[in-house]
């Protein structure tokens, strides 16, 4: 698919302010940083986006999409075991090679749920996309609808959490420990069940 030379730079204008939003946070980054990142005219970023608030509108759809593909990727076909493994892999790996910095939706939504609250409710929406899908490993793993329905918000705030922790410290224990910690609990919940 070809991208008009308009649609290319606004798409590159929304990936260069997602990697500064996600590295330095969404209030250190001004707009003539993104644009210079951009290597776009300081006056063209209003061609695109009324306003910064706009921009990091976009900045949550293009993060929503990358980590959504991700996930579905890592759970096609997989049971909970193989799904957290690859999980937890993708996340150490990309932490040893030094591009990691913490989920985007916890970084920025819980820096936006202060500074822009109209907007932070699309970082909520997309937190629950990524329970969905656990929910569905869950699921295909064995527990009823309304089990994985449950157990899939306890894992993801184990998930967050430990990406949470990671970006606070900088220590990749917390993401080594990711797997060890998601799979206890379901473990735990299937020895409940057996019961």
């Amino acid at each position: 698919m070809h991208m008009k030379k308009g649609e290319a730079s606004k798409a590159k204008l929304i990936a260069c302010a997602a990697e500064l939003f996600w590295r330095q946070g969404y209030s250190a980054t001004g707009l003539a940083e993104i644009l210079q990142a951009a290597n776009l005219p300081k006056g063209s970023f209003y061609f695109y986006f009324e306003g910064k608030r706009d921009l990091a509108a976009a900045v949550i759809e293009y993060y929503r999409r990358i980590v959504s593909d991700d996930m579905k990727q890592m759970s096609g076909g997989r049971d909970w075991r193989a799904f957290v493994h690859a999980l937890a892999r993708k996340h150490l790996d990309s932490a040893t090679e030094g591009v990691h910095n913490g989920c985007p939706f916890a970084v920025m939504g819980m820096e936006l749920a202060l500074s822009e609250p109209e907007i932070a409710g699309l970082y909520a929406a997309a937190l629950d996309e990524a329970r969905q899908i656990m929910a569905e490993v869950l699921e295909r793993s064995g527990l009823d609808h309304g089990e994985a329905a449950a157990l899939s918000s306890t894992e993801l705030t184990i998930f967050e959490g430990k990406l949470l922790l990671f970006r606070i410290s900088g220590d990749v224990a917390h993401l080594e420990a990711m797997e060890r910690d998601m799979m206890q609990v379901y473990e735990q919940w299937r020895a409940k069940d057996a019961h």
